[in-house]
């Protein structure tokens, strides 16, 4: 089964695809590469995330407005760390870990309680970027995700 056979929604399908576009040479793209306005549905589900150092943390560069919706505040210039309530490492926070160590795409689905979030889940796309190609300094994140008080989220758990 591909990477993209796993991805279960259509918007995070797309940006996966336009990811895999952008690489050239075999090299990883370059975040210079990424522009958010070429998939101008994605926008509000898309974030750019800046590795720390060997991956110790994340800071976000911007992110849409879906995004900052379900953490409740904006997020430019903030550390993963900083959102996660007991500030500890957590299995969410491994998952950008592993896109950066092995260079590879991580999706999954998880529930936000970590982050305080008791009623939000997303299925989150983490693609890595590289400015020369080899090690990775950013991340792409494409997030969707459903509150149990949105129409249609029993649906969306099932989907």
């Amino acid at each position: 089964m591909s990477a993209l056979d796993q991805i279960r929604d259509a918007e995070l399908r797309e940006l996966y695809q336009y990811w895999l576009a952008q690489h050239r040479d075999g090299r990883l793209p370059r975040r210079g590469d990424i522009d958010p306005l070429e998939v101008p549905r994605l926008l509000k589900s898309l974030a750019l995330l800046e590795v720390v150092g060997d991956a110790e943390d994340f800071v976000f560069v911007l992110a849409g407005s879906r995004i900052e919706e379900v953490h409740g505040r904006t997020l430019k210039g903030v550390a993963l760390g900083e959102l996660r309530e007991d500030r500890a490492e957590t299995p969410s926070a491994g998952d950008y870990v592993a896109a950066v160590r092995s260079r590879a795409p991580q999706y999954q689905q998880v529930d936000l309680k970590e982050y305080g979030k008791e009623h939000w889940v997303c299925r989150r796309l983490i693609l890595p970027l590289s400015s020369d190609g080899e090690r990775v300094d950013c991340l792409l994140l494409g997030a969707v995700c459903s509150s149990v008080g949105d129409p249609g989220h029993k649906a969306w758990l099932e989907d």
